[in-house]
Parts: structure tokens; sequence; C-alpha cells
């Protein structure tokens, strides 16, 4: 399997590795992307060249070790599946990233694969989750499309895009507020 290294940097924000659900302290591997979330935010991003690796939950403490040691100058991210954990395969060797164990989220129920015609005209998202999204999407370039759901209580989308790559995906769960109180406040 393969993937982006500016990709994967970004997804290590979004993995809940001190939180009660040590499934969320790591990286889902599908058939075409991979996803980190916590319980408020969600990183999708686009697998290159898939693997062997479905269905697998890669520990985002090891790779993030990795990273560390792997050159800036790659591009990509290789990983190679083991039946009790992976490997990050680069130009120093092989690190070894365990598997978690657990069910993941579905997290494809939050994410829109085409655009809302209708968006909400008006949503409200915590600072410090929009802060997060920022800060990972800051190294790789504008974003692309944000999309808002049906009602204000729907997850909102952005995405980004380097070079000609599939686009990474950031979903954030938005603020509940009862919007007809502004409503009334000005009428």
């Amino acid at each position: 399997m393969k993937v982006r290294r500016e990709y994967l940097s970004a997804m290590l924000a979004f993995a809940d590795v001190g939180g009660g659900r040590p499934v969320l302290g790591g990286i889902y591997i599908s058939s075409t992307e991979c996803a980190a979330a916590d319980s408020y935010t969600l990183a999708i991003a686009p697998i290159s060249e898939p693997g062997s690796l479905e269905g697998k939950v890669l520990d985002v403490t090891a790779i993030r070790l990795a990273l560390k040691v792997i050159s800036k100058s790659s591009t990509h991210v290789r990983f190679r599946g083991h039946a009790d954990h992976a490997y990050i395969v680069c130009e120093f060797g092989m690190f070894k990233v365990p598997y978690i164990k657990g069910n993941f989220p579905d997290y494809t129920k939050l994410v829109r694969r085409t655009v809302v015609k209708d968006g909400s005209s008006k949503v409200a998202l915590g600072p410090g989750f929009l802060s997060r999204v920022a800060t990972a999407m800051k190294p790789l370039g504008p974003i692309t499309r944000i999309s808002l759901g049906k009602t204000e209580r729907d997850p909102v989308e952005f995405n980004c895009r380097i070079d000609n790559e599939l686009p990474m995906t950031f979903v954030v769960m938005p603020m509940f507020v009862d919007w007809t109180a502004d409503e009334e406040a000005a009428s």
C-alpha cells in the first residue's frame, strides 16, 4: 500500500491516542483510502496503490516515529502487511507498525461522495476543531471544496489536494446551536 507522505502526516493529528477507545488511536485502511478520527473530526486520504492491509487499523504512534526518520524528500510512504503487524518500507529499512484490535467506526456514513445542492446557510464549527483542520491542511495547499450538509447538524467537509493527486478530505462535526433564538432576536 502507498500513501502520499503529506496526507499521512496530516492524518496523525486526527487520531485519538489518549482517549478511551483504543481503535481511534490508529489509521483505518480500506481498499481505496485511509481514515483517522476522534469523536469530533475525521481525516480521509486516498491510497495511491492498494495493498493487503484492508480492514486493518495501524498504530499512529509507530507511524509518527517512522515519519521522523523517513526522508522528507520521499513523496509517498509504502506499507507492507504481515499477519501480526505492518511494516513501513523506506530507504533506511523497515519500521514495524502494530495493528490495533477493534472495530473502527463506519466513517463512510459521515462522508458525502457527491456535493449537496442545497446547503445550510448557517453552521457553527468549534474553533479548536477548525484550527486542527487548518493546521493539517497548511502544507497540503488550498481548500478545493467546502461541502455543507442539508441541515446545520450535518458534518462539514473540507477537501484539498496536492498536485494531481486525489483529494484529501477533512470532516468536522458542527456544534449544535439553536439558530431559532438568533432569528427571533433579529426580528
